[in-house]
């Protein structure tokens, strides 16, 4: 914030990536204002995080966490290996791939629980809740 601005009254905040993102048309928001339309290979994902629902675009190749963080939402990660499980979600449509899934037991994988920073969408649309 520097002595000036402080003497003179105006504090300069920092910008962050957060706010930077969330200017992108459709990024981040709500699922009710904005419309999203994937190009060839992305997927469409449907995000329900803190109690919203939120729609994203996942580009081919990449993690479903990157995505979100990319846009803007405040994603809850912490290794990015699979291990941790702090990425973990519920996938409630589609089909991911999981690249790793060192914290996740098979019986937490039937049940539909997914590693958000190892999974690659595979179908055009997925949902997900983080919730």
């Amino acid at each position: 914030m520097g002595l000036f601005n402080f003497l003179k009254g105006k504090p300069k905040l920092p910008e962050t990536g957060k706010q930077k993102s969330a200017t992108k048309a459709g990024a981040g928001l709500p699922e009710n204002e904005a419309e999203i339309t994937p190009k060839t290979g992305e997927t469409l994902a449907t995000i329900m995080l803190n109690s919203q629902t939120f729609r994203v675009l996942v580009p081919a190749g990449d993690t479903i966490l990157n995505a979100c963080l990319g846009n803007g939402l405040d994603a809850p990660f912490m290794c990015e290996a699979g291990v941790c499980t702090t990425c973990r979600a519920t996938l409630l449509q589609g089909k991911v791939t999981m690249m790793a899934c060192y914290g996740l037991n098979d019986e937490e994988v039937k049940k539909g629980y997914i590693l958000t920073c190892q999974s690659l969408p595979q179908t055009a649309e997925i949902a997900i809740s983080y919730d």
